[in-house]
């Protein structure tokens, strides 16, 4: 059976979007334009290594939306080699309280940024990036069908991480900010881990039902479904998320009326 080796057009435009939101944030500090890193003045700012590691891995997806050749294989694993060394360097500095030049402090400090760490990625986006630039890497050379299934879930949990964060921000839900720590991932930073997650979902069903030797047809439709169920569940997790803090706040806000009256 003849191969199916269109362009992953669905990748395409996903890594696209994630590489335009990190280039925002660079231009934003090569021209020294703060209001462009953050949608709201209350919102937290992307840091410039955070804006660098959504480009890279942006292009990434980008160029695994194109058919596989071995030019766009070494090209891909050496874009996902790097985003995965920004993440470890992140996560080294806070696990070892170290400076590895990654930071950019005079930088974010011109521009504003205060705190102990000015310009410090944050630990749950460094272990999203370590995520998607393994996931990248790994994608060039396995094909077996539990690795794909294995990368399809890790690249939803990375989207539902940035998804869930973008709509805390979106819907004002402090839990879903902060919910797996204490510093919030940006606004823009969210949306990144969102579009490049979902892009590096579709880049492995793609590349799978272009395997010749590994995902057949029908194991093709199983990543699918996997996949359009991760959706459905982190919809129905987001939806959940919010309904309860909503309730929480009413419940509160009715128990301080009683107090009060």
């Amino acid at each position: 059976m003849k191969l199916n080796r269109r362009l992953d057009l669905l990748a395409m435009l996903l890594g696209c979007g994630a590489a335009a939101i990190g280039g925002i944030g660079v231009v934003a500090y090569a021209l020294g334009l703060p209001v462009w890193l953050r949608p709201s003045p209350e919102a937290t700012p992307i840091v410039l290594g955070a804006a660098l590691a959504l480009q890279v891995v942006g292009a990434a997806i980008m160029v695994t939306a194109l058919p596989p050749t071995r030019v766009t294989g070494h090209v891909a694993g050496i874009l996902g080699g790097a985003v995965a060394a920004i993440g470890i360097i992140a996560l080294a500095q806070h696990a070892f309280a170290l400076d590895l030049g990654l930071d950019a402090v005079a930088l974010h400090a011109a521009l504003g940024q205060g705190g102990e760490h000015p310009g410090r990625i944050v630990p749950a986006m460094a272990v999203c990036l370590v995520v998607l630039g393994a996931g990248v890497v790994a994608l060039q050379f396995v094909q077996s069908r539990r690795a794909a299934i294995v990368m399809v879930i890790g690249a939803t949990v990375v989207g539902a991480f940035g998804a869930i964060a973008l709509a805390g921000y979106l819907l004002d839900v402090e839990f879903m900010l902060g919910w797996l720590g204490d510093a919030p991932v940006p606004p823009l930073a969210s949306t990144g881990l969102a579009l490049s997650g979902a892009g590096l979902c579709s880049a492995v069903v793609h590349h799978a039902k272009l395997s010749a030797v590994g995902v057949d047809q029908g194991r093709s439709i199983v990543l699918t479904a996997v996949w359009m169920l991760s959706v459905i569940a982190i919809v129905a997790g987001i939806s959940t998320f919010a309904l309860a803090q909503y309730e929480y706040q009413d419940v509160v806000r009715a128990d301080l009326l009683r107090t009060t009256s």
